[in-house]
């Protein structure tokens, strides 16, 4: 579903009544907006005003002129708005409607990217018995890790979780000194995807 992008804080006040106007001269008569809600003429009356009060301060900028032109600017911001969500709501976020009525619409976020597979993945012996110290590097797009480990690499169904990880090391513990133990890691994604493992790495516990 698409969303109306519509931001007037960082326009001039003549880009402001060029914008507004011709958005309402868009949505008038236009088949995918039969019953506008603030009624148009509405619209154009207070973007009249402010234009009158921009002109009127251009010749005199007293004070009460440029009240009036800040007045004037605020009831166009709050008359808009009001624009801004019967289009979006009466488009049903459908691009081309909204376009009809001379908005843009917000870019779409870019495709989220899946979890990199881990690389580089070593042991080193740990100073506390019966540990190992392993690390990588970091992958693209992880939010965290998780390691598995094995005594017998080629037996795909011996492979048991044995810590995870939120940066590029850790350390497993509990193991037996002196034993060599196969270690493979995976990295996790958004919403829990899960990259492939990497390839075994063996280990001996300290």
């Amino acid at each position: 579903m698409a969303t109306i992008k519509f931001d007037l804080s960082d326009k001039s006040i003549p880009e402001r009544v060029e914008i507004c106007t011709a958005i309402v001269d868009s949505i008038e008569g236009n088949v995918n907006y039969t019953n506008p809600d603030p009624v148009l003429e509405d619209v154009r009356t207070v973007i009249k005003t402010l234009d009158s009060a921009y002109v009127l301060n251009l010749k005199d900028k007293s004070q009460n002129n440029t009240r009036a032109v800040k007045t004037a600017t605020k009831a166009l911001d709050d008359i808009m708005k009001d624009v801004v969500n019967y289009v979006q709501h009466t488009s049903k976020g459908d691009e081309s409607k909204i376009r009809s009525a001379n908005f843009e619409v917000k870019d779409k976020p870019s495709p989220r990217q899946p979890a990199q597979t881990p690389e580089g993945l070593k042991g080193a012996v740990s100073n506390k018995e019966g540990s190992v110290e392993l690390s990588w590097k970091s992958s693209a797009n992880s939010r965290s890790y998780i390691i598995q480990m094995t005594l017998n690499p080629i037996d795909t169904t011996s492979w048991v979780l044995c810590a995870t990880a939120t940066t590029n090391k850790v350390t497993v513990s509990n193991l037996e000194t002196g034993k060599k133990y196969w270690f493979r890691i995976a990295a996790m994604g958004v919403k829990n995807q899960q990259s492939d493992w990497s390839q075994p790495s063996p280990s001996i516990a300290g």
